[in-house]
């Protein structure tokens, strides 16, 4: 005579338990949806979200797929959305339509940004380069030249005509 016994358990508790590890982390969430991406400072930064063009979004240190919803800047307006991103010298460079910035700092001190003396962007999403003479870009005046702290140098002398329209 074969008798089969089946016995079904649960256990629940609310004591933590230490061989777990760390807390699971809730804040990592996915990049927004944005056609500009830059690597500074450990972090990857992208901008020209539709519904925020004026946001410089980031992600954890070490973690590019975590974008926590906090973690962004707000540069410029919404009416000059950002239009270039290129890292240099311990800098990046937030270009918009109409003018440029710098954006300095760690994921310890936070990021700050400061508009640059020079007033002047680029419209053309890839026009500006990182280079051993500092960013070039183009604008609608011409070629330039920026360190983001100190004012442009145009290079652009030889090919003027094609910024004046003159042939």
């Amino acid at each position: 005579d074969l008798t089969q016994t089946h016995i079904t358990w649960a256990f629940a508790s609310t004591m933590a338990d230490d061989a777990l590890g760390a807390e699971v982390e809730y804040d990592n969430d996915v990049p927004p949806g944005n056609h500009l991406c830059a690597s500074f400072q450990e972090h990857v930064f992208t901008a020209g979200d539709p519904d925020n063009p004026h946001y410089l979004y980031f992600s954890k240190r070490f973690r590019p797929e975590s974008f926590p919803t906090d973690n962004y800047l707000e540069i410029g307006t919404a009416n000059d959305p950002h239009t270039a991103l290129v890292p240099i010298a311990g800098l990046l460079g937030v270009f918009t339509r109409d003018t440029k910035y710098r954006v300095s700092g760690n994921a310890t001190t936070g990021f700050t940004h400061y508009e640059a003396i020079s007033r002047r962007g680029t419209r053309a999403t890839k026009s500006a380069v990182s280079s051993d003479h500092g960013i070039i870009f183009v604008a609608n005046d011409g070629v330039y030249a920026t360190n983001l702290i100190g004012p442009d140098k145009k290079i652009s002398g030889e090919i003027e005509s094609l910024f004046t329209g003159d042939t």
